[in-house]
């Protein structure tokens, strides 16, 4: 499986999967220590705004599946420890609703990282089957051709041999003539 990120501003976290990852667009101040942007295994890369995963997911060129990925940091949900405060109640309810807020868009997230695995798991099941399918038409069609060719051979054998009965019962005659003769 590959699968290509376009255009990030920046990426945040460490990749550790055995996929591999093409960047198209690293930022020039980001950690990746390649030549070409395209990560492996475990590489890291600076933070980013939002990441656009593309999959291919079938036999054909168009047959892709992208995902976007938002940052979700706490200073890009705005939750970050140093703006927070409750000292009084008017900041503690602003900290209540600044954490509702991140929450509500990590559960977005969320989702749309689930809708994405389940449309991938989906895309496996189907090639899986797929393939299974593929199988069973090649063997039934390799069964069908070994079995006219069996016939086949049969038939010309059976040709061959009755050829052969002939001219032994042709043979035979012509020596009863002979023997008639003498």
């Amino acid at each position: 499986v590959v699968f290509t990120q376009d255009t990030p501003s920046n990426i945040t976290d460490t990749v550790a999967t055995d996929f591999t990852i093409t960047s198209g667009g690293v930022a020039a101040d980001s950690a990746v220590s390649v030549a070409t942007p395209t990560l492996q295994g475990t590489d890291t890369v600076a933070a980013f705004d939002t990441a656009t995963f593309n999959f291919h997911t079938g036999a054909y060129s168009d047959e892709t599946t992208s995902v976007s990925i938002k940052e979700a940091s706490s200073t890009s949900l705005g939750v970050n420890a140093a703006s927070l405060s409750v000292l009084t109640a008017a900041s503690a309810e602003l900290a209540i609703t600044s954490t509702d807020d991140a929450i509500v868009a990590v559960d977005s997230l969320r989702s749309t990282l689930g809708a994405a695995q389940n449309k991938l798991e989906s895309n496996v099941r189907n090639i899986s089957v797929t393939q299974v399918n593929v199988s069973a038409a090649e063997s039934n069609i390799r069964d069908v051709d070994f079995a006219a060719e069996s016939a086949n051979f049969a038939k010309h054998n059976i040709l061959a041999q009755s050829g052969s009965y002939a001219m032994s019962q042709a043979n035979a005659v012509q020596q009863n003539v002979m023997r008639l003769l003498q």
